[in-house]
C-alpha cells in the first residue's frame, strides 16, 4: 500500500502544470510630469489653487520580476517644478523667482498585464506605495518633509525585442499633505506621462 502512494503522489506530480520562475528586469521611464495646482489650509481657514507649478519632467528606474501576468517592482523617482504663481489673499501674484518643490519617492509597485491573445500590445494596470521625500526652496527658507504616497495607472507594454520592452504609461501620483510651516498645510498630486524601456534577463 505504501508503494502504491507512493507512485500516486510521484504521478501526481509530474501531471501538475510547469510554472515559469519569474525573470529579473530593469528598466526607466520619463516624460512630461503635470504638478497639480496645490490647495492650502491656513490656521483652518482653505485656499484652492494656492500654488501653480510649471511643467516638470519626472524619470524612474526600477527593478522588478515579471511573472506570466504579473510584475512587482522596486523604483526609485525625482521630479521637479518650478512655481509658477502663488496666491495671496485671493489674488495671483506674479511667477516666484528661485521657488521650485522636487520629489523623491521610493515605491513598490504591483502591476497586472491583461492578456488580448495579441502579442504585439499588452495593456496593463498598476498601483504602488511608498514614501516621497519632498524638498521646497524658495529665496529665504527650504525644508524638506518625508510624506506616505501613492500612485495608480495604466499602459502599454510593446515588446521590441526578446529581452526589451517598450513601455508608454499613464500615472496619478500623491503624496500625502505637508506642513510647510507657519500653519499651513499644503496638498499636492501630479499627473506623468512616461516613455520606458524594460530589459528582461
Amino acid at each position: 500500500m505504501k508503494k502504491f502512494l507512493l507512485t500516486v503522489a510521484s504521478l501526481s506530480l509530474f501531471a501538475l502544470p510547469a510554472v515559469a520562475a519569474p525573470s529579473p528586469y530593469v528598466g526607466g521611464s520619463v516624460g512630461p510630469g503635470f504638478f497639480g495646482n496645490s490647495d492650502a489650509t491656513y490656521s483652518g481657514i482653505s485656499s484652492t489653487d494656492y500654488i501653480t507649478y510649471q511643467t516638470g519632467v519626472p524619470f524612474t528606474l526600477g527593478v522588478g520580476l515579471k511573472g506570466e501576468s504579473y510584475r512587482a517592482e522596486a523604483a526609485f523617482g525625482f521630479q521637479s517644478h518650478d512655481v509658477e504663481k502663488i496666491k495671496l489673499n485671493g489674488i495671483d501674484q506674479s511667477k516666484v523667482s528661485g521657488y521650485r518643490v522636487s520629489l523623491y519617492s521610493y515605491m513598490v509597485n504591483g502591476y497586472y498585464d491583461i492578456d488580448l491573445r495579441y502579442d504585439s500590445i499588452i495593456p496593463y494596470v498598476m498601483a504602488g506605495l511608498g514614501v516621497a521625500s519632498i524638498h521646497s526652496s524658495e529665496p529665504t527658507i527650504s525644508y524638506d518633509r518625508a510624506l506616505f504616497a501613492w500612485q495608480a495607472g495604466a499602459g502599454v507594454s510593446v515588446p521590441a525585442t526578446r529581452n526589451i520592452t517598450i513601455d508608454l504609461a499613464y500615472r496619478y501620483f500623491k503624496p500625502s499633505s505637508y506642513d510647510a510651516g507657519n500653519a499651513t498645510d499644503i496638498s499636492s498630486f501630479s499627473h506623468n506621462f512616461l516613455l520606458g524601456a524594460r530589459y528582461i534577463f
